[in-house]
């Protein structure tokens, strides 16, 4: 992995693992670091400073994705985000702008119009109705 010089990433120094292995180690701000060890196939990891507010919230988000890991649910989350808010490269139109234009140009917009736009695969929206009416 390359890291732009002109990126918010600064290079801290190296860090010297008891095996011998240097990692140069870059830093964001004091809750990020990003390290990079070209020795091991150019792998990154990315810590986060563990506060009992992220724990608890990074369990609750393991529940709801349904995924075993914190990364993985961690995974998950930044996938829905993007495609939600859009303007990136993943989805350049967002499903909530892609909503409120919907709504701007039909001036309603119904609940299987809804479950349409918003139905991604990090968590499926899908519209069921169901009638019923006298005695069963």
């Amino acid at each position: 992995m390359q890291i732009d010089p002109t990126s918010r990433f600064k290079r801290e120094g190296v860090h010297r693992d008891r095996a011998g292995f240097e990692t140069a180690v870059y830093k964001q701000d004091l809750f990020q670091q990003l390290t990079h060890n070209p020795k091991t196939g150019g792998v990154c990891t990315l810590r986060i400073r563990n506060t009992d507010k992220r724990k608890r919230e990074w369990e609750m988000l393991q529940e709801a994705t349904g995924e075993k890991t914190t990364s993985g649910a961690i995974d998950v989350a930044v996938r829905y985000y993007l495609k939600m808010n859009g303007n990136n490269a993943a989805a350049p139109t967002g499903s909530v702008e892609e909503l409120m234009q919907l709504a701007t140009e039909q001036g309603t917009v119904t609940a299987p119009e809804i479950a349409d736009v918003l139905d991604v695969e990090e968590l499926p929206v899908e519209y069921e109705q169901e009638w019923a009416f006298g005695r069963e």
